[in-house]
């Protein structure tokens, strides 16, 4: 397994002034049939749970939709060069989707050959570690170069949320844009 380090960029700004206060690293690895990426959130002269809404372990997980209207961790996985993508969300709920797109935003639709991912996270005082474990699909399993946008949604104790990605290319917040795939993952 190959290790990659990433850092998360906010999207701009005029996000909750809490943003300047946070740190988002991470490291992804891909196995043979599987993604782990972990995210680690640093805060720095505040606690985490101080700034960061943490919604509560659910007793039993299921697929939501719209989980990034509050906390939630995303990757976006495709084949270099493909129109085709899979975008998948985690909630620290547990909570959990993962949705296959034909193009840009086109074709969503959830991709029920997907299991639930396998999670765990810790939380002290300012830092915050989560680790997900996410199968790839089927379709991309034998792709020998995996083009990947690693992203999180931080619902801010004052309710605001802040978009975090590899890269921001544009006016908006746009984690479906082929610019924010900036990691490339070539198979083990």
């Amino acid at each position: 397994m190959t290790l990659r380090v990433f850092t998360l960029e906010p999207f701009d700004p005029g996000n909750p002034g809490e943003v300047e206060l946070i740190d988002i690293r991470g490291s992804l690895a891909r196995g043979s049939d599987s993604l782990v990426i972990s995210y680690h959130l640093q805060s720095y002269r505040r606690s985490i749970d101080q700034l960061i809404v943490i919604p509560g372990l659910t007793e039993t997980p299921v697929r939501c939709n719209e989980l990034w209207q509050h906390t939630c961790f995303e990757c976006f996985v495709a084949g270099k060069g493909e129109k085709r993508y899979w975008e998948y969300n985690l909630s620290p709920s547990g909570d959990w989707n993962v949705y296959q797109l034909q193009d840009y935003r086109s074709g969503l639709q959830s991709d029920l050959s997907i299991h639930q991912p396998f999670f765990v996270h810790r939380l002290a005082p300012q830092r915050w570690d989560m680790e997900m474990t996410l199968q790839i699909p089927g379709p991309l399993v034998a792709c020998q170069n995996l083009q990947i946008g690693i992203t999180a949604v931080l619902e801010h104790a004052c309710h605001q949320l802040s978009y975090w990605a590899l890269h921001h290319g544009g006016a908006n917040a746009d984690f479906h844009s082929r610019d924010s795939f900036q990691m490339e993952c070539p198979a083990p």
